[in-house]
C-alpha cells in the first residue's frame, strides 16, 4: 500500500509539473475539496513555495450560508503567498446571463455549478490568468461519487458478503434501508438491469421523438464481464460524468479565452489507477 500511495503520489506532481508550462500566468480553480486543494498544493510547492517570484493565483466560487466553502479555501491558502479570488455568483445574475451560457454551451445543461464556473472563468481572464488547472476527474477515477459506493455495496450484496456489507453500511452513518434501497439495482442480475434501464429512459423520454429514444435507450448497458463496480468506474470516466462536466467546462472556459488543465487526467495516472 505504501509504494502504491508513493508511486501515486509521484505521478501526480510530476503531472501538476508538466501543466505548470507555459508562457502566460497559471492559476488553479479552487473549490475546497480534496481534488483542487491537492492540484493547489503541489503546484504552489513546485512554483518554490513563498520563495517564487510570481505567486500563484486561486480562483473560487463561494456561497455565503450552509454550502460555503471559504473555510476550506482558507484552510489550503492560509500561511501562503497564494493569491485568493472569490466570487459570489448572485441568484439574478444567474438569469440575466443564462442566455448567453446556452448560446456557448450549445446544449441544456442539468446543474448549476457550471454557473459558478462560469464566474470563475470570467474572474480569471479579468486578472489576466489565462490558464487554469482544476481537479475535474478526480471523482471519476478514485470512487469519489457516492453513487460508487452504491455499486460497490450492489456487489457485496450480489455475491452475499453479510458480514462485509454490515460493517461497510455502518462506516457511511446511513440507514440500512436506504443503503440497500440505493444499492439493489446494482445486484440485479444483467439481463434485468438492461431491460429496465430501457424501459425507465423510455419512460423519461416521452417528450423526445420515438425514433430517437428506441435508437439510444438503454444504450448505457452493463457488460457481463465487469462488476457492478468495476462498470460504474469505467462508465464515470468514459460515458456519462467526465465527458458532460469536462464539456461543459471547455466551453466556459473558451468563452472567456481561458485554458483549462486536469492533471488528474495524465493518461499514466489514468492507467495507474486502473491497474492497481
Amino acid at each position: 500500500d505504501r509504494e502504491v500511495i508513493e508511486e501515486f503520489a509521484a505521478l501526480l506532481e510530476d503531472s501538476v509539473r508538466l501543466r505548470l508550462r507555459a508562457d502566460v500566468p497559471v492559476g488553479t480553480m479552487l473549490a475546497g475539496g480534496l481534488d483542487s486543494s491537492s492540484v493547489t498544493g503541489l503546484a504552489y510547492r513546485l512554483l518554490g513555495g513563498n520563495h517564487c517570484c510570481d505567486s500563484l493565483h486561486s480562483f473560487s466560487a463561494l456561497f455565503p450560508g450552509e454550502f460555503d466553502e471559504s473555510r476550506y479555501v482558507d484552510a489550503v491558502t492560509s500561511g501562503t503567498n497564494i493569491v485568493v479570488h472569490r466570487v459570489q455568483p448572485a441568484p439574478e445574475e444567474f438569469i440575466n446571463s443564462l442566455n448567453s451560457m446556452l448560446w456557448h454551451q450549445e446544449a441544456p445543461f442539468a446543474d448549476a455549478s457550471f454557473f459558478a464556473q462560469r464566474f470563475i472563468m470570467r474572474l480569471a481572464s479579468g486578472q489576466g490568468v489565462k490558464v487554469l488547472m482544476s481537479g475535474q476527474g478526480a471523482d471519476a477515477l478514485l470512487a469519489g461519487y457516492s453513487s460508487t459506493l452504491h455499486a460497490y455495496c450492489g456487489d457485496l450484496l450480489a455475491t452475499m458478503q453479510w458480514r462485509k456489507l454490515s460493517s461497510v453500511i455502518r462506516c457511511t452513518g446511513n440507514s440500512y434501508l436506504t443503503m440497500i434501497g440505493n444499492s439493489l439495482k446494482h445486484a440485479l442480475p444483467i439481463s434485468l438491469k438492461n431491460n429496465l434501464r430501457h424501459s425507465i429512459q423510455k419512460g423519461r423520454l416521452r417528450w423526445i421523438d420515438k425514433e430517437l429514444i428506441e435508437h439510444h435507450a438503454g444504450n448505457w448497458f452493463y457488460e457481463d464481464t465487469y462488476d457492478a463496480l468495476d462498470h460504474h468506474l469505467r462508465q464515470c470516466l468514459i460515458r456519462y460524468s467526465l465527458p458532460t462536466l469536462l464539456h461543459h467546462e471547455d466551453r466556459n472556459s473558451m468563452t472567456f479565452g481561458v485554458e483549462t488543465r486536469q492533471p488528474f487526467l495524465d493518461y499514466r495516472l489514468v492507467e495507474f489507477i486502473f491497474s492497481t
